[in-house]
Order: structure tokens, then sequence, then C-alpha cells
């Protein structure tokens, strides 16, 4: 039963957002998110290593349409900030021109004409101009397009095809394959709001499934259907976004990223399923604020309620929360740092303390009684020069400053510091990157079911939880604007729990009373994996890609298909293909 208290608390996000919505000017401003797997991202990077963006903040995705035009149309309406970059670069400089255009001619830039000359050709020089409707392929980018007076519409059709064959030594070879099907649209709703809607319905074929399971969950995914041999799964992000010049409030459900990391980031990562959030962006020229509201889900589901309705029982699931909020700034154009706050906490009501976007989450908790999960976070990115990027980000989720330097098991820490070097050695288009992470026994766990730091089965931080060290080592090579080449060589290690033991390998197992407090790093079952990799991926049309990648693992005490533990080796060989993944 809903109780009065309840109603108010659930009231709050939306009185605020229709404040907000009804305190907006028409102006430029509102602008929807852009998918974080495309290459703008990578490309952004290469320009700010090579000291092509002026007062760009990278480490918070997903990054806006807006605020990648931003960045971009000071180099696009400069032929001396040009000076430098060899032909691929200026190639998909142009590219971004036909992407961005809408908010590229908002900034000055010269747009016009910029179309996809493969899709204008198969639009108006081949037979499909006879059959095709005017809005498919009428704006020479997008699959279909509509605008009126009110309403701007641009649609995509989301196509996904992958074999993944998987053999070892000492578990069954297996072939799994992945299709989904789905539609992208994005636009705008009179001059005040944009929005976007990403629909995507899949299946999976191959895996290790329960035999019949209607609401059942694996890595990276929400609920899914298991029945013959296979699982069907459908995910939905969208967005609407309201704002004026320095603001904006999006409501939807997306993934959100924080960091400098290339491979991994420790506060919150895009490993896990995307979440419900109302998001607040605040920017100024070197200074930008976001605060996310964010609706979880525990799995195994954590029953808060169960009653008989007499046909039926009825359970329903406690409430779970994330409270988020980062502030990176820029204080010389080379340098950048990020503070971040998060907090997990559940099973009641929306909490006013942690609706506050600029409240100290740390300290509200302590004024709460200490119930909830909360961390703190630093980051920086440093633009020294020579096509190089250096970063490095450090996660507290609980600290003793007494034992410091002590194996003590409360001092629950991560570190995580990388570079990239862009035209290694001088070849154009030939990028080296690397990684290392630790992150410390018992990070992500809480006493506290309903608090730990995940989404359904996935972490919301570091993929590979905690008490684990890793370092990966990638090198690229874009042959061209379309053909990349990529390598690289990854060490993984985690010390897991032992039968019937506990040292803080486990996301879901917290120090309990009984165990030790004092925890050496990676103790415990020490499992092993090295892994060397390539992969060649080729875009066909615009958003449309081939990829095969192989990858082979030489692994040290790993289960195997007995429960018991191993040695062994193993590989993939990966086949996809992709419009608009």
């Amino acid at each position: 039963m809903l109780t009065r208290t309840t109603k108010k608390a659930a009231g709050y996000p939306i009185t605020l957002l229709i404040v907000f919505f009804f305190s907006i000017s028409p102006l430029l401003a509102q602008s929807s998110s852009f998918p974080a797997n495309h290459w703008v991202y990578e490309f952004l990077n290469r320009l700010q290593a090579k000291h092509k963006l002026q007062h760009f903040l990278p480490g918070t995705k997903p990054y806006t349409r807006l605020q990648i035009a931003r960045a971009l149309a000071p180099v696009m309406k400069s032929a001396t900030m040009q000076t430098g970059l060899n032909e691929v670069e200026l190639a998909q400089l142009k590219y971004l021109k036909f992407e961005f255009r809408e908010e590229l001619s908002c900034l000055g830039v010269d747009t016009e004409d910029q179309k996809d000359r493969r899709l204008t050709y198969l639009r108006n020089k081949t037979l499909l101009r006879k059959i095709l409707p005017d809005f498919v392929l009428q704006n020479g980018r997008n699959h279909f397009s509509l605008n009126n007076r009110n309403l701007s519409l641009n649609g995509d059709f989301i196509l996904f095809y992958k074999t993944d064959r998987r053999q070892s030594s000492y578990l069954t070879d297996r072939t799994v394959m992945r299709e989904r099907r789905g539609i992208f649209l994005w636009g705008n709703w009179g001059a005040n709001v944009q929005y976007y809607f990403d629909f995507r319905d899949g299946t999976e074929r191959g895996g290790r499934y329960p035999a019949v399971n209607k609401n059942w969950s694996f890595e990276r995914m929400g609920f899914v259907s298991a029945q013959n041999g296979k699982v069907s799964f459908d995910e939905t992000n969208t967005g609407l976004f309201l704002g004026r010049s320095f603001y904006q409030v999006m409501i939807g459900k997306e993934k959100n990223r924080w960091g400098p990391g290339r491979f991994g980031a420790l506060a919150l990562s895009d490993w896990a399923t995307s979440y419900d959030q109302i998001k607040l962006y605040l920017h100024w020229e070197k200074i930008q604020f976001t605060a996310v509201t964010g609706f979880l889900r525990s799995y195994p589901p954590l029953i808060g309620l169960q009653y008989d309705t007499g046909n039926y029982t009825r359970q329903v699931q406690a409430h779970k929360y994330l409270a988020a909020h980062r502030l990176e700034f820029a204080p010389f154009p080379t340098l950048i740092f990020g503070l971040h706050e998060t907090l997990i906490y559940g099973e009641r009501n929306l909490e006013p303390a942690y609706l506050n976007p600029i409240n100290f989450y740390w300290s509200a908790e302590h004024y709460l009684g200490d119930q909830d999960n909360s961390a703190l976070g630093a980051d920086f990115t440093w633009f020294p020069g020579w096509n190089l990027k250096l970063y490095g980000e450090l996660f507290l989720d609980d600290l003793q400053t007494g034992k410091l330097g002590t194996d003590w098991y409360g001092n629950k820490w991560a570190l995580l510091t990388g570079f990239s070097m862009i035209d290694v050695a001088g070849l154009a288009n030939l990028d080296l990157h690397f990684e290392w992470s630790k992150v410390r026994p018992y990070v992500y766990t809480h006493r506290f079911s309903v608090n730990v730091y995940k989404h359904f089965t996935s972490p919301l931080g570091y993929r590979a939880g905690p008490n684990t060290e890793t370092f990966s080592l990638e090198l690229d090579y874009r042959r061209s604007k379309n053909l990349l080449f990529r390598a690289g060589l990854d060490d993984y290690r985690h010390g897991a729990n032992p039968p019937g033991g506990n040292v803080g390998g486990d996301l879901e197992q917290p120090h309990r009373i009984f165990d030790a407090t004092s925890q050496k790093a990676l103790a415990g079952e020490l499992e092993k994996r090295q892994t060397v990799w390539f992969s060649i991926s080729y875009e066909l049309f615009r958003n449309t890609y081939f990829k095969t990648a192989y990858y082979y693992h030489k692994d040290h005490h790993f289960l195997n298909n007995t429960g018991n533990r191993t040695n062994g080796s193993g590989s993939e060989l990966i086949v996809s293909f992709s419009v608009n993944k």
C-alpha cells in the first residue's frame, strides 16, 4: 500500500522536472547523448593529445551531440588548427561535419551539402529511387527522417549478428550465436526538447543457461527469458533532454562512464546494463558538474514485501538507488581533474539528502545512521605534449587513515593508471595504449545486500571486481577512416574465495565478524589469465561494420566442468556484422 509519505517522496523528481521544463528557453542548449561505442570518442582523444581541442572535458561519458560539436567546431573553422592532421584524420573530421551538421551549423560551421556519398548513390542512382518513399534516405545520412514545424525525427534500423566459437582444453567447446534487431530514433520536439530512443530485441544460443526461467539474469544484461537452449532479451535506452545554455536535465535510461580509463573505470563504468535515471548537467567553459539519481535492480531479487492474493503470491522487490555526482575542471588547458562521489542505498523511498545534487553524501550517510554504501574518488588526465596522454584514478570505498600501509581489510581502495601514445614513432595513425589497475579485497562489497555495488549481476565499477590486478596493452592502426586493425595483450589476476573461506574476492560476500581482519591482496585461490588477441574492423557504410577477432588465452587455476581447479588454455574466434550496434 502506498502511504502519503511514499507518494510525497516519489513526487520530488517529477516536481523538479516540471520546474525545469517551464523555465527553459528556445536556445540551442539541450542535446541528446551520443552512443559511447562510436569512434568519435577515440578521435577526440587523438585531437586532445595533439593539443587541437580547447577547454574539452573528456572524463564524463556519454558525451552529448552538442558537447562533441562544440569541441570540433573550432578545429573545423580554422585551417591553422588542422595543420598537422594527417589524411585519415582530415577524412574523419569531414565525416563528423556531416554526422553533427545540425549542431555545427548552429555554431557557425558551414555544413551545406554534407551527405554520405554511398547512401546518396543508393537513394538517387539505383532502382531504389523508384520504390522508396520520400522519407527514406532523404537526408543522405539516416535510414529515414521526418521534419515538420514542431518535430524532427531521424531514424536508423539496428541489426547485429555475432558468432563466437570458443575452444578450451578444460571446458566444453561451444559456439555462441547472438543476434539483435531494433531501431534508433533521435530528434527535436519543438525548440525546447531533444530526445533519443534506442530499442533492441535479441536472442543468444549456445551458452550455459537454465533449462527454463522467465526471469533470469546474466552478465551485462537485465532480466532474460531462458528456454530450449536459448535466451531472449530486450533493452531500451532513452532520454528526454531539457535545458538552457549552462544546464541540462535528462530523464531516461542509459549507462554512465566516469573517469579517464580506456579499458575500465573504477567509480562508474558502462559494464552493467543501462538503468533509469534523472541526470543534471551544469557546464561552464572549464568546469562541468554532473549529478545522477539512478534506479537500480538487485539480483537475485530482494523481496521487500510479500502477500497472498488468494490465487497468487505477490512479491514486491526492494528499491535500490544510485546517488552520484562528479565535478570535472581544467585549471590548465592540458591538465584536467575529476572529483566524484557515489552512494548505493535502498529498501526505502528516495532519500531527500541524496536527491540534493550538491550535498556531501559521505556526511549525509553518517547523519542517516551509516546504513548505506558511499565512496569517494578522484582522477586526472594530463596531455603534456609529444602526442601523449597520461591519466590515473583513485577510488576509496572505505579507509582508516591510522591503518594506511597495512593489510587491514577495511582499507578498501582501488587504483587505475595508464597512458596513450598517438602516432607512435612518428607513424601516422599508429597508437599505443597501456593501463594497469588494482582493486583491493572487499572493494564494492557491503554488509547489507541491497547496497552491493552492482546492477543486476554486473559491477557498477571496475568489471573485474574485488581482489584483482590487471594490465592491458593495445596497439591500434587505422589504415583509413573505414579500416581499423587492433592487437593486444591482457593479464588478469584474481584472488578468489576458497571453499568455505572469504578473502574479499567475491562482490556478493562482505567481510564477516569471524573473517580475518588482515587481508593481503590477491590472497586465496589465485586465478591467472594471459590473453593475446587481434581484430579487424571495416565500416562498409555509415555505422555498418564487419568485424572479426581472435583471442588466445592461457589460464592458471580456473574451474573446469567438474568444479575442480586446473590449468589450461583456450581460444575464441568472433565474426560479427552490425548496423548501428
